[in-house]
């Protein structure tokens, strides 16, 4: 049984347990930065091979790497064609006799090669269609309607497997967002590009950016900017109050807003400060983003339990299919797992959430109880939260900078927007504070619970184990 939001044991250990955070942290921000790093460098070369502004020879140059790439993968999967078609054969026992694997052994050596060989053979005997079809690899090609992008992501990080499409889509989509903060000037280096990256929250956040630009949803870029400010002021608040690593007497040349950047050289154990940095403006934003994964910030709002329920919800996986379909046929669409959230009442303790799996043959079952988290509402029996609905609050709780600001409110007896009674026993009503003071249209979003008697192919809500 996994629990969340329980008290907390104090030990000794508790600076160990912080390190380890501490250090999490700052890996999950190392790999942040190394995807806006990656996409910056495909970018660049994009813009200088496929773009535009790219000289014959460079276009010739990639062309020729594009096609010498695809030689490679067609001659793989020419070698799988034949290693498939020879394992069929070992199993139907129709081997040529001049097959390496029918050879007499000469010497021990060789007698060893065969044994591999058969062994080889055997295991690949048993493999599959899908197990083949996993293994071919996809040729560098964008087809009709394709993203600009889409050969030079797939060149650049190798993507040339079918489990590889949404590592495609995701990198071609930033580079898309790329291109459109550059429309009046190229970027001169990758640099500009990665600072652009991280001003505007990420690569996770940009790709959410051009997701939704791409899916014809109104522009809100006036309430990132709003965020963005309210963030960098947080964190400007965190840095006025947190231990500094060391304090040295300098009289600073270019501080900007209470702050100064420094130049240092390591050696050994030890760090010499060289030099002060002059900043623009851009520079200190980006600075600031970039050391806020590393603040401890405080969150007193209960959006921050429920985000972290729908984290600890990621152990339930979904998503794989099952060997039945919606339809009952064999063509029809196959059925999928499905995480499933569920809030309800106990008799002793409260109301609680539970995480588990429909359609899924075993799962793990996750149990979080609210304790000292307010405004969430008791609701009166189980409910579930849809697909969608579950993915909305994912999505609008998906930045701890900004959850700092939304505060969930319960609603027993939910309205609709044209104030007609909603087929809902139980609502929530996130308001983003900061938007809610600029009056914007995205400062409230309401998610709607459905009754578990009411929802089709029904998930059993085990009773809770006892610890």
């Amino acid at each position: 049984m996994i629990k969340g939001n329980a008290a907390a044991a104090t030990s000794n250990a508790d600076t160990s347990f912080k390190q380890i955070i501490s250090e999490a942290r700052i890996s999950h921000q190392r790999s942040k930065d190394g995807a806006a790093e990656a996409a910056a460098n495909a970018y660049m070369l994009w813009l200088s091979t496929q773009s535009d502004q790219a000289t014959k020879d460079a276009s010739a140059w990639i062309a020729k790497e594009i096609d010498l790439a695809n030689e490679t993968i067609t001659a793989h999967n020419d070698d799988l064609k034949k290693r498939q078609e020879r394992a069929n054969q070992f199993k139907a026992g129709t081997l040529p006799a001049d097959d390496a694997v029918n050879e007499t052994p000469r010497r021990a050596a060789h007698k060893a090669e065969i044994a591999k060989m058969q062994a080889e053979l055997q295991l690949q005997s048993q493999w599959d269609k899908k197990i083949w079809a996993r293994l071919r690899q996809m040729p560098i090609e964008a087809r009709d309607g394709a993203s600009l992008f889409t050969e030079i992501v797939k060149y650049i990080f190798q993507f040339n497997e079918a489990q590889h499409s949404d590592q495609v889509a995701r990198y071609a989509l930033v580079l898309e967002w790329v291109k459109s903060q550059f429309t009046a000037s190229p970027p001169k280096e990758k640099d500009e590009v990665v600072a652009a990256i991280r001003q505007n929250g990420g690569f996770e956040e940009v790709l959410f950016e051009q997701r939704r630009i791409k899916s014809g949803e109104e522009d809100d870029s006036d309430d990132r900017k709003t965020m963005g400010e309210a963030i960098r002021a947080d964190i400007k608040h965190a840095l006025g109050h947190v231990n500094p690593i060391a304090t040295i007497d300098h009289e600073a040349r270019f501080e900007k807003e209470g702050f100064v950047m420094f130049l240092g050289r390591k050696s050994g154990g030890q760090v010499s400060l060289v030099s002060e940095i002059e900043m623009t403006d851009a520079d200190l934003q980006s600075a600031l983003s970039s050391v806020g994964s590393d603040i401890e910030i405080p969150n007193p709002q209960n959006s921050e339990f429920v985000a972290r329920v729908l984290e600890l919800g990621k152990l339930v996986t979904e998503g794989q299919e099952i060997g039945r379909s919606y339809d009952g046929t064999k063509a029809g669409d196959k059925i999928k797992v499905q995480r499933v959230l569920a809030y309800r009442p106990t008799k002793e303790d409260g109301p609680e959430f539970v995480i588990s799996a429909r359609s899924a043959d075993s799962s793990l079952i996750i149990y979080a109880r609210p304790k000292q988290v307010s405004n969430l509402g008791v609701p009166l029996q189980p409910v579930v939260l849809s697909f969608q609905t579950r993915k909305r609050i994912e999505y609008f709780l998906r930045d701890p900078n900004v959850r700092r600001h939304i505060e969930i409110q319960a609603e027993s007896s939910p309205k609709r927007a044209d104030k007609t009674e909603a087929d809902s026993p139980l609502a929530w009503l996130g308001g983003n504070v900061v938007l809610l003071g600029k009056s914007s249209k995205n400062a409230q979003h309401k998610f709607y619970w459905s009754n578990l008697v009411n929802v089709e192919h029904k998930v059993p809500l085990r009773p809770r184990p006892q610890a």
